[in-house]
């Protein structure tokens, strides 16, 4: 992408207007871009990176590629640990109308409004993924309001009854919920499974948390085996169903 973006396009009008071609704009991954130090003039080791200074780098780059192709990308990966504004998502919504699925970085200083504004130039918009410093139930609103086809949702972030319920009541069309490496609570489990249309759900790496069960260590009234015996016949409706790693009695 960086080639195309600062050095073919900018040979002449026929090679910038071969650079347009469809076949290169599918999927833009800015993670891409820590490797080429030549492109960036930015150190090699992304560790000691200026966050504001890649951020804006990472940007100009991005800008660039979208007006060369922004209308046939489905694909957006934001870098890692760019540090993303409200008007950098806007700037990207405007550019890529088509867009089907979004990969947010860690890092980022959006409100609710910037990441509305920005959602409704993404009609199409299929499948969001939000690490864990972003605030879902602020987002999951808008996507139910303005992404019609939306089937796809990855949280790197706790699940509690009430985002659970926020997914259920604004995500009626949800199939595949991906919740890695984070918790979920057992009541929010019981939700999701009863009261949604999903089809996938992946719990791996994830801690299953119940706050309102505590067992008495007896061996005549233990049972560890009691919530996958509640959860196992609610997730055999699923096509797919990946378990939690561990459980847990406390949030």
């Amino acid at each position: 992408m960086v080639d195309l973006v600062t050095g073919a396009s900018q040979v002449c009008s026929q090679w910038r207007s071969t650079c347009r071609d469809p076949v290169f704009w599918s999927t833009v991954d800015l993670n891409q871009i820590h490797s080429r130090r030549s492109a960036t003039t930015a150190p090699v080791d992304r560790r000691v990176w200026t966050v504001e200074r890649c951020s804006l780098i990472l940007m100009m780059i991005l800008n660039k590629a979208l007006n060369l192709g922004g209308e046939n990308l489905n694909t957006l990966f934001f870098h890692l640990f760019m540090l993303l504004r409200s008007d950098f998502l806007l700037c990207a919504a405007k550019r890529s109308p088509n867009l089907r699925r979004l990969i947010l970085p860690a890092r980022h200083q959006i409100d609710g409004e910037g990441f509305e504004e920005a959602i409704k130039h993404w009609k199409h918009l299929e499948s969001l993924t939000l690490p864990c410093s972003y605030y879902p139930a602020n987002m999951i609103g808008a996507i139910g309001t303005h992404c019609k086809n939306f089937v796809e949702l990855r949280l790197i972030c706790p699940v509690d009854y009430d985002l659970a319920n926020d997914i259920v009541t604004l995500l009626p069309q949800l199939k595949f919920l991906i919740v890695p490496c984070s918790k979920i609570s057992r009541q929010a489990l019981v939700h999701l499974l009863l009261d949604t249309n999903l089809e996938v759900l992946n719990l791996s790496y994830s801690t299953l948390v119940d706050d309102y069960i505590f067992y008495e260590i007896d061996d005549d009234i233990f049972d560890p085996f009691a919530i996958e015996r509640e959860i196992y016949p609610l997730a055999s409706q699923l096509r797919m169903f990946v378990p939690w790693a561990r459980v847990a009695y406390h949030w």
